[in-house]
C-alpha cells in the first residue's frame, strides 16, 4: 500500500485488556494498567498504573519525532488526595487537554475500605492545571456518578454524558445545567473542527452518525452515504472525520456526504481486531492504536504504529500470494497475516474474502461457486 508503519509494540501476560508491560521507563513495578489513549497531531498521550498496590498513577506523552522519549505530567497538577485514577484524556483542538479521573480516599463509613470522587481537569499547553472540577456534589443520580464519554467542543466548553443526562460545563470549568440525553445506543462522541459535536450510534444493526445540539440535546439528520460496514469514527481535519468499516480506513466529509479511502488495515500491517483509537498527524499521517489476543487469551498486545504516506515507487516490491476464504477471515487470520507480512520481505499474503457480507450468509452458495471457479 501508500503506508509505511514504523515505532513500537508491547505486551502483558494479564486478565486486564489493557494493559502495557515492560515498555514503559522510568516506572517501578511489573505490570502496567494503560488508560486515556489519545493519538494527537503532533504526539501520543496515555495514563499509566501499576497493579502495585498504593502505587501513584503517570500521565504520559510521547512525541512522533522521538518516540522513544517518554514525558511525564506530575499527576500533583490533578491535585488529588488519594491514589487517582486517569480514565479519559480528550482535547479541545487548541493544545489544553481535559483529564477524567477518580480520587480514592480511605473512607469514614464502616461499609466502605475507599470511596471514589470523580473530577476533571483542563490541563493548559505548559501542564498547570487551569481548573479542577470536583463531580460529586452534582450527580442527579447518586447511583449514576461517572461519564460515560465527554466532549469538548472549540469553546472549551465541557459535556459529561451520564446514564440520560448530559452535565454542561463552560470554558472556565462552572457548572451550567444538565440536558436531557436523547441517544440511544451510544458509541462514538466528537467534535469536528468547525465546532459541530457529532454523536455515533449502532441502530438496527447499521453506525449512523449525526449533529447533536448542545443547547436543545436534539439529534440532527442522519448524515448520507456512510461507507458501508462503518463501525468507528474518529476526529479529522477540514471538517472531516475518519471512519474504519473493519477493513479500510476512509475520510468522510460531514458537508458534501463524500467518503475516500485511505488506506488498507491490512496492507498497513495492522491487525484490525480491536484498534483502539486513530488520529491524524501534523504531516497528514495516521496514528493508530491497536490492541490483539494471542493464543493465551489472557495475554493482550497493544501496539502503536505511525503510518506516513510515501511514494509507491519506495515501497518495497514483494511477490503477492492470495489467501482465499468464503467467509470474512477471523482475527486470528489477519493477525496470523500481519505477523507473516511484517517479517517476510520476499512474499506477501493478500486476503480474498468471497462473502464480502460476513452476515448475509443468503450469497454463500454464490460465493462458495465463485470460490471453486477460481480455484
Amino acid at each position: 500500500g501508500d503506508y509505511i508503519q514504523v515505532l513500537a509494540m508491547a505486551e502483558d501476560p494479564d486478565m486486564d485488556p489493557e494493559v502495557f508491560r515492560d515498555t514503559l521507563e522510568g516506572i517501578e513495578g511489573e505490570r502496567y494498567m494503560v488508560r486515556g489513549l489519545l493519538p494527537t497531531e503532533e504526539q501520543l498521550y496515555y495514563a499509566v498504573k501499576t497493579y502495585d498496590e498504593g502505587s501513584d498513577m503517570y500521565i504520559f506523552y510521547r512525541s512522533y519525532q522521538e518516540f522513544l522519549i517518554i514525558n511525564q505530567i506530575p499527576t500533583r497538577v490533578l491535585q488529588a488526595s488519594g491514589a487517582p485514577f486517569v480514565d479519559t484524556i480528550t482535547e479541545d483542538g487548541a493544545g489544553n487537554l481535559y483529564v477524567l479521573w477518580s480520587d480514592y480516599i480511605e473512607a469514614e463509613e464502616k461499609s466502605y475500605d475507599y470511596l471514589s470522587r470523580i473530577s476533571f481537569n483542563k490541563i493548559s499547553g505548559s501542564y498547570v492545571a487551569d481548573y479542577k472540577v470536583g463531580l460529586d456534589d452534582l450527580w442527579v443520580n447518586k447511583w449514576n456518578n461517572y461519564f460515560q464519554k465527554v466532549v469538548v467542543d472549540k469553546e472549551g466548553n465541557f459535556y459529561g454524558v451520564s446514564d440520560n443526562l448530559v452535565y454542561v460545563f463552560d470554558a472556565e470549568g462552572n457548572f451550567l445545567r444538565t440536558i436531557e440525553w436523547k441517544v440511544n445506543n451510544l458509541n462514538s462522541l466528537l467534535c469536528t473542527e468547525d465546532g459541530r459535536i457529532l454523536v455515533g450510534t449502532y441502530n438496527r444493526g447499521s453506525y449512523q452518525l449525526a449533529p447533536w445540539d448542545p443547547n436543545t440535546g436534539e439529534v440532527g439528520e442522519t448524515f448520507a452515504n456512510l461507507p458501508e460496514g462503518c463501525q468507528q469514527v474518529w476526529p479529522a481535519r477540514e471538517n472531516k472525520v475518519l471512519v474504519s468499516d473493519g477493513k479500510t480506513l476512509f475520510t468522510y466529509d460531514v458537508g458534501s456526504g463524500e467518503s475516500h479511502p485511505l488506506l488498507n488495515w491490512l496492507d498497513s500491517n495492522i491487525s484490525v481486531g480491536n484498534i483502539r483509537s486513530v488520529g491524524m498527524t501534523e504531516n497528514d499521517g495516521i496514528a493508530v492504536v491497536s490492541s490483539q489476543s494471542g493464543e493465551n487469551p489472557f495475554l493482550t498486545k497493544y501496539e502503536f504504529a505511525l503510518l506516513s504516506k510515501v511514494e509507491k515507487s519506495k515501497v518495497p516490491v514483494k511477490e503477492v500470494i492470495t489467501l482465499a476464504t468464503v467467509a470474512a477471515p477471523s482475527d486470528e487470520l489477519n493477525r496470523a497475516v500481519v505477523e507473516f507480512n511484517k517479517a517476510n520481505h520476499q512474499y506477501r499474503v493478500e486476503i480474498k474474502s468471497y462473502l464480502e457480507e460476513q452476515t448475509d450468509w443468503s450469497k454463500l452458495t454464490d460465493a462458495r461457486n465463485r470460490f471453486m471457479a477460481d480455484l
